[in-house]
């Protein structure tokens, strides 16, 4: 997956877009330097990646984050979910993940989890969990972040 930031973004969102890279498995943070959505899907295209995630803010903070399917020959909306970021990731956890066991309880996570494209590796060290709504990552108890809730989330319809 290649994580970005939609355009001007602030440097909260992209902290967080940058969190939420070194914490999804396979994940690639790139600036977004100004760079159209087509430009983006082509570089995902390149290395290879089958998803990119941008975040949106709103007054600087991440607000949305929309979720993008890529093939050989074009790209489609996944989701778009809105998003209230409750922490971000520690400093202190810079390690890449490499793998994630994940602790999703409902339905509607479960569905989200698959849209981004997340596996479950069950002995895995780290730990993506849902708790009220909220996502959050941990190695072992200890939670590294980041951490945001689920406001809603549109799935696109096929035609």
């Amino acid at each position: 997956m290649l994580i970005t930031t939609s355009r001007n973004a602030g440097a909260m969102t992209r902290q967080f877009a940058k969190g939420l890279s070194l914490s999804l498995p396979d994940a690639e943070y790139v600036s977004r330097n100004g760079k159209s959505v087509d430009a983006l899907v082509a570089d995902a295209r390149y290395s290879g990646r089958k998803r990119l995630l941008i975040a949106h803010d709103s007054d600087g903070k991440p607000a949305m984050i929309f979720c993008i399917g890529i093939s050989e020959s074009s790209w489609d909306y996944i989701f778009s979910a809105g998003i209230s970021l409750q922490k971000q990731r520690d400093n202190k956890s810079g390690d890449e993940i490499p793998s994630l066991r994940l602790q999703i309880k409902s339905a509607k996570m479960k569905k989200f989890i698959k849209a981004l494209g997340i596996g479950n590796e069950g002995d895995s060290e780290f730990i993506l969990r849902e708790q009220d709504s909220s996502i959050g990552f941990y190695s072992g108890k200890r939670e590294i972040g980041p951490r945001f809730r689920i406001l809603g989330i549109e799935y696109e319809k096929k035609p």
